[in-house]
């Protein structure tokens, strides 16, 4: 009986030993090409084959970016395109100013649908108006939105990709957690931001009744929200806070869930 249950693990570790190996894709260069200026990049016909699914829905994930010397993100561009060609094409201007040499280009397939984050292509550039970085390079994120302020969670809840989308894989924000967001919020069907009144008690409504920030409020409505809800939405589909979460895309959680 022993050597039956040897036999086959002998044939298991074979099995696995033969088993042909699945390398993860990710995007590959085409053709065509890319120059990098001190204020601006160019590309000409720069195309790539995208054939990583890292959705799940028939699409690749990927970003593009361009930093200086001293690793500041002075241009970033992310990208979900359908597999198969993606054509990069024109001159596209720096929205930061580069402080020090060499700029780098980066086109970065994401993460996600068991393959690593794998870096497509990288080109180099030096400025010669520029003084060049000799130090460690130090990578400065997305900053925070000038017009965010900190709040608070209600509830768990994970983090959306747009007002009324889709959650965003393993982001979950707990209650009692603290981030900085948008001051007001968005709604999934188009609705306008409303203004913060002046306290008062909607007369068709009992005494003490009070409406919870974040609650919907049909368009055309006579009823007043309290000067708490402001920045709450008039629209269908319910409001939604824009939160900041550390990158250069933004998500949104329940505006019922932020205080």
């Amino acid at each position: 009986m022993r050597k039956i249950a040897i036999f086959l693990v002998l044939i298991a570790l074979a099995a696995v030993t033969f088993m042909p190996a699945h390398p993860a894709r990710a995007m590959t260069y085409t053709s065509g090409s890319l120059s990098l200026d001190c204020d601006s990049f160019t590309a000409s016909m720069f195309t790539f084959t995208l054939d990583n699914d890292n959705t799940g829905l028939g699409n690749e994930a990927f970003f593009y970016e361009v930093t200086d010397g001293q690793g500041r993100v002075i241009y970033h561009a992310d990208v979900q395109a359908p597999l198969g060609p993606w054509t990069l094409n024109g001159t596209i201007p720096y929205s930061g100013t580069p402080e020090y040499s060499p700029l780098t280009f980066r086109l970065v397939s994401l993460a996600g649908m068991f393959t690593a984050e794998q870096v497509a292509y990288t080109q180099y550039f030096t400025c010669p108006t520029l003084p060049v970085w000799t130090g460690t390079p130090v990578f400065r994120g997305a900053p925070i939105p000038a017009e965010f302020v900190l709040r608070t969670l209600t509830c768990d809840t994970p983090v959306y990709d747009a007002p009324g989308g889709k959650p965003v894989a393993n982001a979950l924000l707990l209650a009692g957690q603290t981030w900085f967001m948008r001051a007001s919020s968005v709604s999934s069907g188009g609705g306008a931001v409303v203004a913060a009144p002046q306290p008062q008690r909607p007369a068709e409504l009992p005494l003490g009744y009070i409406i919870p920030i974040g609650s919907y409020i049909p368009a055309g409505s006579n009823v007043a929200p309290p000067a708490s809800s402001a920045g709450t939405v008039r629209g269908t589909g319910g409001a939604w806070v824009e939160i900041f979460v550390g990158g250069f895309h933004n998500g949104f959680v329940p505006a019922s869930c932020v205080r």
